[in-house]
Formats: structure tokens, sequence, C-alpha cells
């Protein structure tokens, strides 16, 4: 497993440094996921339609 250079890893802390890499790593994947799930629902629901959503954000208003 590998280590932020910057965590001073002691014995005591040692559990808790790894719950918290372990953390961190889930919430990374699934906000990484959720992002990719969201793409790919605009791109679903710009295939539907003749207007394209990702327009709507350039929209000068």
């Amino acid at each position: 497993m590998r280590h932020h250079k910057d965590w001073e890893i002691s014995e005591s802390t040692k559990p808790l440094q790894d719950f918290m890499y372990t953390a961190h790593i889930i919430v990374g994947h699934t906000l990484n996921n959720l992002r990719l799930a969201s793409q790919n629902m605009l791109k679903l629901l710009e295939s539907r339609l003749d207007y394209p959503i990702s327009a709507l954000h350039r929209c000068p208003y």
C-alpha cells in the first residue's frame, strides 16, 4: 500500500492512517463514478433530444 509522502507513520496511528487512506480511495472512486455516470446520462439525454444540453451551460444570459 502506497502512503502519502507527508504522512508520518507510527505504530499507534497506523490503523487510523490505513483507514483514512482507504476511505479517501473509496470516496475518490465513488465521486469519479458519479461524474462518469452523470456525463453518460447527459449524452443519453442529448441523443434523444434535438438540442444539446451542454449548450445550455454556455448560454450567455
